[in-house]
């Protein structure tokens, strides 16, 4: 189901049941994160290049920077990141388990949004301007996104990636708060 404006109602939290919901492996000590990356990359043969991690950090970097811009302090260093829309398919190998929920579950100020995933957005130097998709380096508000997806509609095949998976928009939670109606 579509708002009004047709921005998804749910968002998507996909997980790995033996590590469990709302997690980010920034919040690990960084020894313990690499280990993590290597257990994925044996178990799944993921792709996942051996920097990784330190581009992650980057971006975390700037989401929080922009973060801060936008909606000022929040009560997480780090987000916990769902998928706008209903993305319960079960297909990642990473993360085969998903929880959906609505979308206004979430509080505006703590929610920010990037239109497509944020390591993609950040890296992404060679898109178009601020101004039209796949708006390298750009957080939204939910209100900033509502606009956006009204503007431009949700991300299609503008952005595909040489991954061949569809563009999303990426939603980012500051705050575990929201979470605690959701029991582990």
């Amino acid at each position: 189901m579509r708002t009004q404006n047709g921005l998804p109602d749910i968002v998507t939290h996909n997980y790995d049941p033996i590590r469990g919901r709302f997690q980010n492996i920034c919040d690990l000590p960084r020894s313990e994160a690499e280990l993590i990356l290597q257990e994925i990359r044996k178990a799944h043969q993921s792709r996942l290049k051996a920097n990784y991690l330190d581009r992650r950090f980057k971006v975390e970097e700037w989401l929080r920077s922009e973060r801060h811009k936008l909606i000022g302090s929040t009560n997480r260093k780090t987000p916990i990141y769902f998928f706008v829309g209903d993305f319960a398919d079960g297909k990642d190998p990473l993360r085969p388990k998903s929880l959906r929920m609505r979308l206004d579950t979430f509080p505006e100020d703590v929610v920010t949004f990037t239109y497509s995933d944020s390591m993609s957005c950040f890296e992404n130097t060679n898109a178009g301007d601020e101004q039209s998709p796949p708006f390298p380096r750009k957080l939204f508000t939910l209100k900033s996104l509502k606009e956006a997806v009204q503007n431009w509609g949700m991300p299609t095949n503008f952005s595909s990636t040489q991954s061949g998976r569809q563009p999303f928009i990426e939603m980012q939670l500051w705050d575990d708060a929201p979470l605690h109606q959701f029991p582990t």
